[in-house]
């Protein structure tokens, strides 16, 4: 019975992520990588499918190792740590934070050695929400983001500051930022993805000020392909935030008029009562 009623629960995890628009491919946030990077996860994945991820190595001559890695179950408070062969992790809401280490040659004596730590949410077994690292064959990195939904924001919040707290994240850029944004939208976190195409517009409206200047012909070229970029990923977020906030609108609507409808509850009289009342 125990395996029947985690099974219906990620049923309907996937069908709430469904409804959330969260079938779609985690966002990726441009990084230094140029190349192909090692594997990424999906929403939904199992546990044991997500944790073997993260010892693959890259083409090439790098190498990735696994260097720390916590389990921690927050469906309680304080969250508590757990082993890795803990039942918790396939029945329970559980949080994985893994400190990865990739090294490469670059030369004869010389290597490249770089440090990152990504982290994952797990409801039964299945990954729900993650913020994880990829290495291309130079150790040079890239991220890629599965944000939480709206009600899950404070476990999202403290993994955030945990992992800075150890490695400082690196600055995202005006594509990264509206890539973000978009992302955030389909889980329904509109108020944040707002902020982000703020940050894109203004970077927009930088660039524009720029070209009105005199540019050097090859910075003109550089600046015009970045604008074209961010102009894109701008409208497609306006789109989908004019979409998400007209769904919003329609569906409070629907509850008003089905609250219109119901009348009256138990409680309290309706509004003609004092009318009715009267003589």
């Amino acid at each position: 019975m125990r395996g029947t009623g985690t099974s219906v629960r990620a049923v309907a995890l996937a069908a709430m992520w469904a409804l959330a628009g969260c079938t779609s491919p985690p966002v990726e946030i441009p990084g230094a990588a140029l190349g192909p990077t090692t594997p990424a996860p999906t929403r939904g994945q199992d546990y044991a499918s997500v944790r073997a991820l993260l010892e693959i190595s890259p083409e090439g001559d790098a190498r990735v190792t696994l260097l720390e890695q916590r389990r921690m179950r927050v469906d309680r408070d304080p969250w508590q740590t757990i082993e890795a062969d803990d039942p918790a992790i396939t029945r329970s809401r559980v949080t994985l934070v893994a400190e990865r280490r990739c090294k490469v040659k670059t030369g004869r004596v010389s290597r490249a050695v770089i440090e990152r730590a990504s982290w994952y949410v797990f409801d039964a077994g299945r990954l729900i929400a993650f913020d994880h690292v990829s290495f291309d064959s130079t150790c040079a990195t890239r991220r890629y983001f599965g944000p939480s939904a709206p009600d899950d924001l404070r476990t999202e919040r403290t993994l955030k500051r945990y992992v800075a707290q150890r490695h400082m994240e690196s600055r995202l850029s005006t594509e990264g930022q509206l890539r973000l944004g978009i992302a955030l939208v389909g889980v329904g976190r509109l108020e944040e993805a707002e902020q982000w195409l703020g940050l894109g517009k203004r970077r927009i409206g930088r660039i524009d000020s720029q070209l009105r200047g005199q540019v050097q012909p090859n910075r003109q070229a550089l600046l015009e392909a970045e604008r074209a970029e961010l102009r894109a990923l701008r409208d497609t977020l306006e789109l989908r935030l004019a979409q998400a906030h007209r769904e919003r609108d329609e569906a409070a609507a629907r509850a008003a008029e089905r609250a219109l409808r119901a009348g009256p509850g138990p409680s309290g009289p309706g509004p003609n009562a004092e009318t009715q009342s009267s003589p």
